[in-house]
């Protein structure tokens, strides 16, 4: 019997090999081989290659994940000073801002009182 060879695998008298140009990738015997199946298939070349830069975009993809997320709980959980204002017909919160400092708080409530609003404040501010 002479030896079948399609492109890389090649079957001959004794074994059933994949060659790599003139030497064997992968032999197996002739003997032990029960069947051959024939399937269409997706082969990685380079594995190594693949994995690492699969494994380091997962790695970015977490950070940018993470940094996201932390910049979404800053922006949505803020310490801030904040002003309540009850009128007959509603109330409303007002945000003083994240840089407004207890001085400067203290100084506008000071204000308001000296022009006739009633103001409480809550917190200790000096």
């Amino acid at each position: 019997m002479s030896a079948l060879l399609c492109h890389q695998i090649r079957i001959d008298e004794t074994d059933i090999c994949e060659m790599a140009g003139d030497r064997v990738a992968a032999s197996l015997e002739r003997a032990q081989a029960q069947r051959l199946r024939v399937q269409y298939d997706f082969v990685a070349e380079r594995p190594l290659v693949q994995g690492s830069i699969g494994i380091a975009l997962i790695v970015v993809g977490v950070y940018y994940a993470l940094s996201l997320w932390h910049r979404l709980q800053n922006d949505m959980v803020v310490s801030r000073y904040e002003a309540l204002l009850v009128a007959d017909r509603a109330t409303r919160k007002l945000g003083f801002g994240k840089r407004a400092t207890a001085a400067e708080i203290a100084r506008f409530a000071d204000e308001a009182r000296e022009q006739g609003l009633q103001i409480r404040v809550e917190t200790s501010l000096r």
